[in-house]
């Protein structure tokens, strides 16, 4: 197991270190909290950088990299939510370039209740259940 990352590794924090510092700074999120800003062009970038497709398995580190700087900045949007949560429950059928789309159009739920568990649309059963019910 390795304890450090490699110069890749560390190459792509500081650019995503950079990018987020430049993107995110703490007056976007406090005007986001205190007075409604709409941090949809924010998500965009995440969009546009390609952020939103390190949902393949082989990217785990690279996307543990972004969440662990979109935490330090404590971003406003819904990237947390849909990589870690939504798009492993809908498998295929997630499509990176149009990310939060079941949160943007309103879904109530990705899966159907089954035999005591829910059934994600790739077949995962799932006891424990999350709401994706919020619209932005």
């Amino acid at each position: 197991m390795l304890l450090e990352f490699d110069a890749d590794q560390r190459l792509w924090q500081k650019t995503v270190r950079d990018a987020v510092a430049k993107q995110c700074p703490p007056a976007l999120v406090r005007s986001v909290a205190e007075d409604g800003v709409d941090p949809s062009p924010l998500w965009k970038s995440y969009v546009d950088q390609g952020w939103t497709e390190l949902n393949d398995p082989a990217s785990a580190v690279e996307l543990g990299i972004v969440l662990e700087e979109l935490g330090h900045a404590t971003d406003p949007t819904p990237f947390l939510a849909t990589m870690s949560q939504f798009a492993p429950l809908v498998g295929d059928q997630f499509d990176p370039h149009e990310s939060g789309t079941a949160v943007y159009g309103g879904w109530r739920h990705t899966g159907t209740p089954r035999a005591g568990c829910w059934t994600a649309p790739h077949g995962t059963c799932s006891t424990a259940t999350a709401s994706i019910a919020w619209r932005w």
